[in-house]
């Protein structure tokens, strides 16, 4: 998908972003329903006559044959939500620093002629291809096990 995206992409609009994020350990970031807890206990075991020691798990434990169906469907969720933000026309506040990170001084390295050609200027569509009108938005979802 994302490499379609690329593909049918018009260079007029500059070049593509692309952004990974890596969510290591996101299962243990999901809250399990309350009601749940319960069922996902583990007894760890103990010395004869000592009370048993029962562990119960607020979040998404690893391990649990229902974790990975369940993190992909929130993380599709998230995807979902977001792209239909993305193709909204609403409005979105812009984060506190945007108009720090817009400064062009401080995208060209000192090293970097800020005069310098644009290296996708001399890009074209191919005519075969479909073009999008507007500039493409789009969030993806890759869950790697």
């Amino acid at each position: 998908r994302v490499l379609r995206h690329i593909l049918l992409a018009d260079p007029q609009h500059g070049p593509i972003y692309l952004l990974k994020i890596d969510i290591a350990d996101g299962f243990y970031r999901i809250d399990v329903n309350p009601d749940d807890v319960p069922t996902l206990g583990v007894v760890f075991p103990t010395p004869p006559g000592v009370e048993p020691l029962i562990a119960l798990p607020l979040v998404l434990p690893m391990g649990w044959k229902n974790s990975p169906p369940a993190f992909c469907t929130a993380t599709e969720t998230i995807a979902d939500l977001a792209n239909a933000r993305l193709h909204s026309q609403q409005s979105i506040r812009p984060h506190p620093l945007s108009s720090r990170a817009a400064r062009q001084d401080l995208l060209v390295p000192p090293s970097v002629s800020a005069t310098s050609a644009d290296p996708f200027s001399d890009i074209r569509p191919d005519p075969c291809l479909p073009r999008p009108k507007p500039p493409i938005s789009e969030v993806d979802v890759y869950v790697d096990d």
